[in-house]
């Protein structure tokens, strides 16, 4: 016998009724040879395949997957969220999401031009760097003359020698 006539042949047996695998219940033999049809838990009625059935290729009338779905996409947010941690939101990440400090940000890149003050890269990846601390000079945090541009890299290099208390002095010791 070849493949495909056993394959049909195995397609062809039918299955008890009554017989129940995962959430579906045989009630009887489909008109379709190999096929039977079944009702799911959740009530609806559909026709599959034996093949599929006893090999658990098919479990549901297709709300399984629904369920999986929702559980997947579930995108909790406040309390919910597992992160949470009672509200608290460091003073710094809640000054940086507000848009006086977008403004700030972007208002320095374009009085540079979009253009690394330390090694000239335009564009790219650029952050805007204060001169003075953000922490330590709260009132100077939306100056503009506060602010330089620096691309990724050259902030990276200039916090890897001076860490993160910054001032006018190692500024200018940077750039020499």
């Amino acid at each position: 016998m070849c493949q495909a006539c056993s394959a049909k042949k195995k397609m062809g047996k039918t299955i008890k009724s009554g017989t129940k695998f995962n959430r579906l219940t045989v009630i009887e033999p489909s008109k379709k040879s190999g096929y039977s049809i079944c009702k799911c838990d959740c009530g609806n009625t559909t026709e599959v395949a034996n093949w599929d059935i006893k090999n658990n290729k098919t479990m549901s009338c297709g709300c399984l997957r629904s369920e999986n779905i929702k559980k997947v996409s579930y995108n909790p947010s406040g309390k919910e969220h597992w992160h949470w941690k009672g509200g608290v939101t460091g003073e710094r990440h809640s000054a940086m999401s507000k848009k006086e400090y977008e403004d700030w940000r972007t208002g320095v890149f374009e009085r540079d031009n979009y253009i690394c003050k330390k090694c000239g890269q335009v564009g790219g990846k650029l952050r805007a760097h204060h001169i003075f601390n953000f922490a330590d000079y709260p009132e100077l945090r939306l100056d503009l003359n506060n602010g330089i541009t620096f691309c990724e890299s050259c902030h990276r290099e200039f916090h890897r020698i001076n860490g993160f208390t910054t001032n006018r002095e190692q500024l200018d010791d940077f750039f020499l």
